[in-house]
């Protein structure tokens, strides 16, 4: 028996449905990652919640994983209110400067391992670029930190850290997101 022919559907709203229908799954998938029951709760809780079970995984995990999964989500944007995940790659192993400000007057506050997580609360364009060689320009992470006393030891960025600091931006990939968090506005 011959499949009928639907002369009267719109099949371009057909696959344009049949996308978002993917997208939302998808975006479902992404937003109730499987964590081990270790997260509970809804809302903004639940998202740090899950936000700190992916950067806790992320030492243990190579760098090039690292940087495919700024590829992997793309199209997710960060969840909840911030701060949120990414991590120290492309340094080579000597870590990341974190510094009081993203200006060429800034001071060193520390600094971060490789493969360590940064909670990231807002990104910011500056004319300072300590690196031009790399043709990047000059974006700049505020991140969660835990002090804001000069010297170069390596320390931890917490999600709750009282303090922030700034770190350059081509040093940090996002995880479980695609980085575009907001703009901190004029220094």
């Amino acid at each position: 028996m011959p499949i009928p022919r639907l002369k009267n559907w719109n099949w371009n709203m057909v696959a344009a449905l049949a996308a978002i229908a993917g997208l939302v799954v998808g975006t479902a998938a992404v937003c109730s990652r499987d964590t081990g029951n270790k997260c509970s709760g809804s809302g903004n809780a639940r998202v740090r919640c899950e936000y700190r079970v992916i950067a806790g995984d992320a030492a243990q995990r190579d760098e090039s994983e690292l940087l495919n999964d700024r590829r992997k989500y793309a199209n997710v944007d960060p969840h909840g209110s911030g701060p949120w995940p990414f991590v120290v790659v492309r340094d080579h192993g000597i870590g990341l400067k974190v510094r009081t400000t993203p200006l060429a007057d800034g001071e060193q506050i520390g600094g971060l391992s490789s493969r360590h997580t940064a909670w990231v609360a807002c990104q910011r364009h500056t004319d300072f670029d300590p690196e031009p060689s790399l043709e990047t320009g000059a974006l700049w992470y505020q991140l969660r930190w835990p002090s804001v006393t000069p010297g170069t030891d390596l320390r931890e960025s917490g999600y709750s850290d009282k303090y922030t600091g700034w770190a350059f931006g081509y040093y940090l990939t996002p995880l479980g997101q695609n980085g575009d968090v907001p703009d901190c506005g004029a220094p």
